[in-house]
């Protein structure tokens, strides 16, 4: 009987210690290049503390020795990181390493798309160089399912009118200028016997790329991995008016105003830009349209203003007052057993998915400060599996867990928690073989108002997908070759929803399913 357990004890430690391979090369995705001097890490998955790492030679390989496991596997080159299984120039999120004697990963192609620029020069009617024109880089694609278009950069012209946004994921993007000519900044802003008043002001032209005047006509520009893209503008001067503000605040305190307005896909553009250091204030040579003008602190200032304008031929004088950045504040109720560990509460801009965060106080109480306005989703996260099952929201509008945010908004928002979640794991098939780096969308059988029901997964090196803390209730599971497909819009899922697989999912229940890559059976 000792010589058995000891045999099994010598078993055992063979076991822990026998490691697997996890090597391969990086190559240019677009050229096929072998890549040398990139900085290659791999870390057990979750555990970012253990990460081992390797530079690559002239022949752009790299090897590890790994125990069984799941591993994460990135590259880093000249300051840009990049995590393994991307299939395009930002397109994907990462496939994790599964080790094994059944697994092969001792062959892996590891593609790099290389960032790339877009820079140019911005001059006026005459020829000569604008320097200060702002220029608004806008990137549209695919975000978490659901197409976006949304402003990623901002740069300033030098005294030579150029400008450069570097270190770029390959992609598409849209490009808006505005500026004022140097002579309009020389003219006096403050009080009311001013220069301003005795001819009109001349102001630039808002211009998209590549010539257009409006923002419906903008072009697209098509930047590939590693390419360096021009886009030159040229500004026309049109005359404008002055747009006099009068805002009371205290003396002192740093007051920007900005006139923003709707740009490239109602993504929003500022037209202009000025400092406030007294209640009165001129803003020369504004443009005839219909703009939002935004007052707000600087410096951790909560204070702030938003009002709507019309702006026509005649100077036009507004008064704003100031009011508080939106707060939210609000409990949270455990009808059942209580989280053990910690949660969150989060709440997401629904327009560019910026999320801030929260941890849940010990009184079950949690509070954001001065919040951007706009439309936020509120979420409660936590590694026991609790979520946000119900929202009760008084102060501002809302639509299930979407509320509107508006300036001085004081929200209450109480939520129920619950811990009815469960798992929904299994692989992804391509015909008898198992699919790697594809998408595996969960997606809700029935609109629950919630987008964060709708669950995504690019499948790991062993065709993988594990769906954890999933809302209890019925779903759809599809697997698709594509990682833009927009699977939160209804119009584009319909035909995939209805050859996909049904999936329960019960409380505290684990579901195993395999699912065939759409096309195959």
């Amino acid at each position: 009987m000792r010589a058995t357990l000891l045999l099994l004890a010598a078993l055992s430690a063979v076991a822990a210690a026998q490691t697997f391979p996890i090597a391969g090369v990086i190559v240019d995705a677009s050229s096929g290049a072998r890549m040398k001097r990139v900085r290659v890490t791999v870390n057990p998955y979750g555990r970012n503390d253990e990460a081992k790492a390797v530079i690559t030679g002239e022949d752009g390989k790299f090897s590890f020795q790994a125990p069984k496991g799941k591993f994460v596997l990135m590259a880093e080159y000249r300051g840009a990181r990049e995590p393994f299984g991307q299939r395009g120039p930002g397109l994907g999120f990462n496939v994790a390493i599964f080790t094994g004697a059944d697994q092969d990963t001792s062959n892996l192609i590891f593609k790099w798309y290389a960032p790339g620029a877009i820079s140019g020069r911005v001059v006026d009617e005459h020829n000569e160089p604008v320097e200060g024109a702002l220029v608004q880089l806008i990137r549209a694609g695919v975000t978490a399912g659901r197409k976006m278009r949304a402003t990623t950069a901002w740069a300033r012209t030098d005294d030579r009118g150029q400008y450069r946004f570097g270190q770029r994921a390959g992609g598409t993007y849209f490009l808006a200028v505005t500026g004022e000519p140097w002579y309009s900044k020389t003219r006096v802003h403050i009080g009311r016997d001013r220069e301003a008043d005795v001819e009109p002001v001349r102001s630039f032209a808002p211009i998209y790329y590549p010539d257009a005047v409006e923002p419906g006509a903008a072009q697209a520009i098509e930047l590939a991995p590693g390419a360096e893209m021009n886009a030159d503008f040229r500004l026309t001067t049109i005359a404008g008016v002055n747009l006099h503000v009068h805002c009371e605040h205290p003396q002192g305190q740093q007051i920007l105003a900005s006139l923003v307005t709707d740009g490239i896909e109602g993504v929003t553009s500022i037209q202009r830009q000025e400092w406030m250091f007294r209640p009165d204030q001129t803003i020369v040579g504004v443009l005839p349209g219909r703009y939002e003008l935004r007052v707000e602190g600087r410096n951790g200032s909560t204070a702030m203003a938003r009002r709507m304008i019309e702006v026509g031929s005649a100077d036009l004088s507004v008064e704003v007052t100031l009011t508080t950045r939106p707060s939210v504040s609000g409990t949270v109720k455990f009808p059942g057993k209580r989280p053990s560990r910690t949660v969150y509460i989060r709440l997401v801009d629904e327009s560019n998915n910026a999320t801030v965060s929260r941890v849940l106080e010990t009184n079950d109480t949690f509070h954001f400060d001065a919040m951007p306005p706009g439309r936020h989703r509120i979420l409660l996260t936590s590694a026991d599996g609790f979520f946000a099952a119900a929202v009760d929201v008084k102060g501002a509008p809302a639509k299930g867990v979407l509320i509107d945010l508006q300036p001085g908004a004081q929200v209450k928002a109480d939520i129920l928690a619950s811990d009815e979640t469960g798992t929904v794991k299994g692989f992804v098939m391509d015909g008898d073989k198992p699919a790697a780096g594809v998408l595996a969308v969960l997606a809700p059988a029935k609109d629950t108002g919630d987008p964060g029901d709708f669950r995504s997964f690019q499948t790991d090196s062993n065709g993988s997908f594990d769906y954890q803390l999933v809302r209890a209730g019925d779903y759809i599971l599809l697997a698709v070759d594509r990682l833009d497909l927009e699977y939160r819009n209804p119009a584009v899922i319909r035909d995939h929803l209805a050859s996909g697989t049904p999936v329960r999912v019960a409380p505290h229940a684990s579901v195993v399913q395999n699912v065939s890559l759409a096309g195959q059976k």
